[in-house]
């Protein structure tokens, strides 16, 4: 979830502050946005890179990549950089997507499906109320916090998932 919102509010919202913020112009942040949407399409290769780097492997990745550009992002004033970490944010989301979908779903045990995929939604929800609000105020007050907030958030997903994943002791075979 953190990383859900931490990408969501990075790629959506404050890319357009931080464009501006490096003198990028209304007119390149919307043909930007436009290949950062069509980036979104990476999930596609989530399987390959899933097969060459395993489960874990492509998890611990995307966090780290997700983390390094939040950083990028709170320590640059180049254009470049702050596009090619907005781009990294959106592609390891989209790498990463497919296969949280399936070790959620692999977690579930109950027969009501349903029920219990909808309470992962509403948690996963609760958590982005919490993170949009911490970082709407934190992007008001200093742009650098805001990025260095989704850096933490990268980060505490990575070790969420770890103790996840110790925790399964192998039952989820990933």
């Amino acid at each position: 979830a953190v990383f859900n919102e931490t990408h969501q509010t990075i790629t959506v919202f404050l890319n357009q502050l931080k464009y501006i913020s490096v003198g990028m112009s209304t007119s390149w942040i919307g043909y930007v946005y436009i290949i950062g949407t069509v980036l979104g399409l990476s999930s596609a290769y989530s399987a390959f890179f899933t097969k060459k780097l395993g489960k874990k492997g492509l998890m611990r990745s995307c966090y780290v990549i997700a983390s390094v550009a939040c950083i990028g992002l709170a320590v640059t004033k180049g254009i470049w950089i702050s596009i090619a970490g907005i781009f990294a944010l959106r592609i390891v989301f989209s790498l990463m997507q497919p296969l949280q979908n399936e070790l959620q779903n692999k977690q579930i045990k109950t027969t009501n499906r349903a029920t219990a995929l909808s309470i992962n939604a509403v948690i996963i929800d609760s958590i982005g109320v919490g993170t949009n609000i911490v970082f709407g105020s934190l992007a008001k007050s200093n742009l650098i916090t805001a990025f260095g907030f989704g850096a933490v958030l990268c980060l505490m997903g990575l070790l969420l998932f770890e103790a996840w994943n110790r925790g399964t002791k192998g039952e989820y075979t990933i």
